[in-house]
């Protein structure tokens, strides 16, 4: 008896095979691609992020210098510019320096609230700054806090200014910025 051999296994791929192939890597590049590029876009708008706080923060301390050695105006003061001179054109800002109005006790006990007690937000810890002022009148009539209000909001208000700074830039279409507020005080108008 003679073996039968049957020889139709074929040796390669199909046409069929190598374009399913195809497709697949096409596919796996494709999406390899677009995680590069969207890698390769957020690592720009971090360095830009980086780049436009410490710029902001190097202009916020130009702007202190300024305060300090000019002292400060009865006015709001504005002004605007860029970071070109350290070679980011690309980077604008803008600064507003205002007085603060605490002429009434709530104003007062907000700016407490925010800023003695580290509150997040303006209004919060408003009940806790306002215990700071049990026993002194603390706005309800008659007491040494609605006597001593005028002569020490008057005070403060010409001792301390307000800065808002913000830093703009673009990233691609998109528009990005950064607000930073900061507050200043001359020691050489706190004077009785």
């Amino acid at each position: 008896m003679t073996p039968v051999c049957n020889h139709n296994h074929s040796k390669g791929f199909t046409l069929i095979e190598v374009m399913f192939a195809l497709v697949i890597l096409f596919g796996g590049l494709t999406i390899l691609l677009q995680g590069a590029a969207s890698s390769v876009a957020s690592t720009k708008r971090a360095q830009l992020m980086t780049v436009a706080a410490e710029l902001g923060r190097s202009k916020m301390y130009e702007i202190e210098e300024t305060l300090l050695h000019d002292g400060f105006q009865d006015t709001d003061e504005e002004d605007d510019g860029d970071f070109g001179d350290e070679e980011w054109k690309q980077i604008k800002w803008s600064s507003k320096i205002t007085r603060i109005d605490i002429s009434n006790p709530q104003a007062l006990v907000s700016m407490v609230a925010g800023i003695a007690l580290g509150a997040p937000g303006e209004g919060e810890g408003e009940e806790e700054a306002a215990g700071l002022f049990d026993g002194f009148g603390g706005g309800e009539g008659g007491g040494i806090f609605d006597t001593m209000l005028p002569i020490v909001s008057n005070i403060l208000e010409k001792a301390i200014r307000k800065v808002h700074l913000k830093v703009s830039w673009k990233n691609g279409n998109e528009d990005q910025e950064i607000n930073l507020d900061c507050y200043f005080v001359d020691p050489t108008a706190i004077r009785l």
